[in-house]
């Protein structure tokens, strides 16, 4: 079964009311009865299950299409603002979070919460 996110050239990180815009205007445009029921699916799939739109976001190809570029004034922007030392380092209950005690680094393969979601 194709990525629905794939399948209607919608982005994972695209919020419900987005995913919903496009699918309706999908199933306005739709030829078929056949392809409306597919497209409701997908928007329920997508939009009233958060474990199924988890899923289909973590397989969805990751976007290829570079992103526009900045303005120079968005550059320049960027540029010109000042930082501090502060502004480099973690607070001490972030970093501590980092710690190895707490989060103890666990490979991709075998992280408890990813294969839930993709069992």
């Amino acid at each position: 079964m194709p990525n629905l996110f794939e399948q209607y050239d919608l982005r994972p990180e695209e919020g419900i009311r987005v995913i919903t815009e496009r699918l309706r205007e999908r199933i306005e445009d739709a030829r078929s009865e056949e392809e409306r029921a597919a497209l409701r699916d997908a928007w329920e799939r997508l939009t009233r299950n958060p474990e199924a739109r988890l899923r289909e976001a973590l397989l969805a190809a990751p976007e290829t299409r570079p992103s526009a570029p900045l303005s120079a004034g968005e550059v320049r922007a960027d540029a010109e603002a000042e930082l501090s030392l502060g502004d480099l380092v973690p607070p001490p209950r972030v970093a501590a979070s980092f710690s190895e005690a707490r989060s103890p680094r666990v490979p991709l393969h075998r992280d408890p919460l990813l294969l839930e979601v993709l069992s």
